[in-house]
């Protein structure tokens, strides 16, 4: 009798393992993105800002910032080089800031960095503020000649 009872026990944990990971694989993820590039195609990627992939972190002189994936994706047959680009956000309540940029020269915090040919570069920006992402209303991504790009929102259907 323990041993039908010690499978059954298993079975059960079995399937709500399957069951977890079957339903993260299905987890729809919001995201804002822009496809960008010119004629010729030297310049052509697509960057994405997932506000759901954040988070509150506290630092130890008792301040914080968040900081929020984002993901570029380079479809250039030339390297793609990151240089400090701001992520701007606009809250519903009219606030409107940018990333910061971090100390780090290298890592998932570093402001400038090289995307490859047909790769993904997942990266994360910094703020110095608190905010919770079901206050966003636009997203912006700023170049550094002052080109502003409004990027689009996508519930995340399309990412199952």
């Amino acid at each position: 009798m323990k041993k039908i009872a010690s499978i059954i026990s298993a079975l059960t944990l079995c399937i709500g393992a399957y069951s977890e990971i079957n339903a993260q694989s299905k987890e729809k993820v919001p995201y804002y993105y822009e496809m960008i590039s010119n004629p010729d195609k030297t310049i052509d990627y697509a960057f994405g800002v997932y506000p759901t992939r954040s988070e509150y972190v506290r630092n130890s002189n008792g301040g914080g910032y968040t900081k929020m994936r984002v993901a570029v994706i380079n479809y250039s047959k030339q390297d793609l080089k990151w240089n400090d680009y701001k992520v701007y956000i606009l809250l519903k309540n009219g606030d409107l800031f940018y990333n910061y940029t971090t100390a780090a020269k290298e890592g998932e915090l570093a402001c400038n960095y090289v995307v490859k040919p047909n790769e993904t570069h997942i990266q994360y920006v910094c703020f110095e503020k608190d905010f919770d992402v079901n206050q966003i209303e636009k997203v912006y991504l700023s170049l550094l000649d002052n080109k502003f790009f409004p990027l689009l929102y996508s519930d995340g259907s399309d990412t199952k």
